[in-house]
């Protein structure tokens, strides 16, 4: 898990998946990055605060019909739920209890 978040702060870019520098699977990249983050409790990655920069990002990328579109990911369908996930930080922290109260 320590290894994961050294990995995430040496790799760090929100504009692109470092791994596909053209861009593939960006969207994915973000949630992935989402889910890293908060299922170990992490506000920041290194010195970046993760879910500002993210959002940041996202808010620009939004099309004006809503979704978020992009010719190298796999289509805006795709790329919208990703980035929704990643916006409400769709995962649960490890240890969380969930109790279905509100």
């Amino acid at each position: 898990m320590l290894d994961g978040l050294a990995w995430l702060d040496l790799n760090w870019k929100i504009d692109c998946n470092p791994n596909h520098p053209e861009k593939r699977w960006h969207y994915y990249y973000l949630y992935g990055v989402e889910r890293a983050a908060v299922l170990t409790n992490s506000r920041a990655l290194g010195k970046h605060d993760w879910y500002r920069e993210g959002a940041e990002f996202l808010l620009k990328a939004q099309g004006g019909d809503g979704k978020w579109d992009d010719t190298c990911c796999p289509g805006p369908i795709n790329n919208t739920c990703f980035a929704l996930l990643f916006l409400t930080k769709a995962t649960v922290p490890v240890g969380a209890v969930i109790t279905g109260r509100h």
